[in-house]
C-alpha cells in the first residue's frame, strides 16, 4: 500500500518541474488571443466578371478613396490606370523612364495604402520595381493635371531579395526582405520587415520587424526567444494597414496567425487558431508535390500549406482570404482554389466568413459600395463580389 503514495508523491515533486517545462518552451514573444475561426462560412458570395475592358497585361488592382487603381505588367506602356469607382477612365500614369515622374522598373503598389489629406487629396506610394526606391504620387493632382506628379522620392527604401555574388569563392549573401509600410506621408518613418541574414549555406537568420527614422532603426520587434533553423519561412505573409491609423495586420500565410503592431499604443500581439500548430508546439512541415513536365522530366516541389492569402481593409474592420480551411482544401482545382473570405475588426476579434464561389489571388475592397474586388492571376480576369448582404454588424 505504500507504493501509490510514494508514486503520488513523487508526482506532486514533478509538477514544479514540468510547469517549469512547459513554461520554458514558450517561444513567440506577442501576447496571443486564442480564437476559433476556421470552417465557420454557411453562406457564399457570388463572383461576377466586370466586363469593362481592363489593360493588358493586368496584374493588380486597388480601390483608394474614390478611385480604382489597376496596375500593369510586361511590355505595356502605361503602367497605371485610373478609374472612378463606377468604371469611368480618369487617366493613364507612370510611365518608364528616367524622369522624376518616371519609374526605372515596374511600379508596384506599396502593401495597399495610401492618403487622404484633409483637403481631400489622395497620395499614394508606388515601389520603382525591386530595387530603385519608392515614390508618392498625388493621385488627385495627376488626373486633375493628366500627368503623374511625384511629390517625394526616397531612393534608399529598397524593395524585395538582393543577391551578391562573390565570384572569388562563389559564396553568396542575401539581403533583407523588406516589407516596408510608410508611418506617415513624410516617407522619413517606415515599418519594415526583415530578415538578418549571414553567408551561403547558413543564409537563414532571426526574423523581426522594426522602426526606422530615415535610415536609422529606432525600434526593433522581435518575433521569437530564439530561432531553430529555417522559421522566418513562417513569418512570410502580406501586410496592410489601417487607413488612418499607425495600426499594421500581417496575417500569416504559412500558420493560422495574426500578427498586430498597434505602432501608436506600441502594442504587438497575435490571434491564432486554437489547435492549430504553433511556435510554441510543433511547426507544420513541408508537403512534397510531384509532376512532370511538358517534355517529360520528373520534378517536385516542398511548399507549406497556404493558409491566408491577400487582406484588404475598410475603416472597421479588415478580410482576408483563407484557404486551409475544408472549403479550401476540397477545391476541385488546386492550383487555383476557391477561398473562404474572414473578416476581423481591428482589434482582432473574429467576425464572420463566407464563401467566395470564384477563384480570385489579389483583393481590394470599394467600402462606399460594399463591392469587393479579386484578380484572377492566371486569366487576369477581374471579379467583383456584392458583400452588401454579408458584411459584419
Amino acid at each position: 500500500m505504500k507504493r501509490p503514495i510514494l508514486l503520488f508523491a513523487a508526482v506532486l515533486l514533478m509538477v514544479p518541474f514540468l510547469a517549469g517545462s512547459c513554461k520554458s518552451k514558450k517561444r513567440f514573444l506577442f501576447d496571443v488571443v486564442e480564437q476559433d475561426y476556421v470552417n465557420k462560412s454557411s453562406q457564399t458570395v457570388h463572383g461576377v466578371e466586370v466586363k469593362e475592358q481592363l489593360p493588358l497585361g493586368a496584374s493588380d488592382i486597388f480601390v483608394c478613396d474614390t478611385f480604382i487603381v489597376v496596375m500593369t505588367s510586361g511590355g505595356q506602356q502605361p503602367r497605371m490606370h485610373v478609374y472612378s469607382t463606377n468604371w469611368q477612365p480618369l487617366g493613364e500614369f507612370c510611365n518608364i523612364g528616367r524622369a522624376r515622374n518616371e519609374f526605372l522598373s515596374y511600379p508596384k503598389l506599396l502593401s495597399g495604402q495610401y492618403y487622404r489629406k484633409s483637403d481631400g487629396t489622395v497620395l499614394i506610394p508606388l515601389m520603382d520595381g525591386a530595387s530603385n526606391g519608392v515614390k508618392m504620387m498625388d493621385l488627385t493632382e495627376s488626373v486633375k493635371r493628366q500627368t503623374t506628379v511625384i511629390t517625394r522620392y526616397r531612393e534608399d527604401l529598397k524593395g524585395i531579395w538582393t543577391v551578391i555574388a562573390n565570384r572569388d569563392n562563389m559564396k553568396i549573401k542575401f539581403g533583407s526582405r523588406r516589407d516596408v509600410i510608410l508611418l506617415n506621408e513624410d516617407m522619413n518613418l517606415t515599418f519594415e520587415y526583415n530578415n538578418s541574414v549571414n553567408d551561403y549555406p547558413d543564409y537563414y537568420g532571426e526574423p523581426y520587424f522594426g522602426v526606422r527614422q530615415d535610415t536609422t532603426e529606432i525600434k526593433r520587434i522581435r518575433l521569437l526567444q530564439e530561432v531553430e533553423g529555417e522559421e522566418m519561412e513562417y513569418f512570410g505573409g502580406r501586410i496592410i494597414k489601417h487607413p488612418h491609423r499607425n495600426l499594421i495586420v500581417r496575417p500569416l500565410s504559412s500558420l493560422d496567425y495574426i500578427l498586430f503592431f498597434d505602432m501608436d499604443n506600441d502594442h504587438m500581439f497575435a490571434v491564432h487558431q486554437k489547435g492549430s500548430a504553433s511556435f510554441d508546439g510543433k511547426l507544420p512541415e513541408y508537403v512534397r508535390t510531384e509532376g512532370v513536365t511538358e517534355d517529360g522530366t520528373p520534378y517536385y516541389e516542398d511548399n507549406l500549406v497556404e493558409h491566408f492569402g491577400y487582406p484588404a481593409f475598410a475603416e472597421s474592420y479588415f478580410m482576408v482570404l483563407y484557404y486551409a480551411g475544408d472549403y479550401g482544401v476540397g477545391s476541385a482545382d488546386p492550383e487555383n482554389p476557391v477561398a473562404e473570405l474572414m473578416f476581423f475588426d481591428w482589434d482582432g476579434k473574429f467576425l464572420k466568413s463566407v464563401k467566395l464561389d470564384t477563384s480570385v489571388w489579389s483583393i481590394t475592397y470599394d467600402e462606399n459600395n460594399h463591392i469587393l474586388y479579386g484578380m484572377d492571376m492566371f486569366t487576369e480576369s477581374l471579379y467583383s463580389f456584392d458583400l452588401t448582404s454579408v458584411l459584419p454588424d
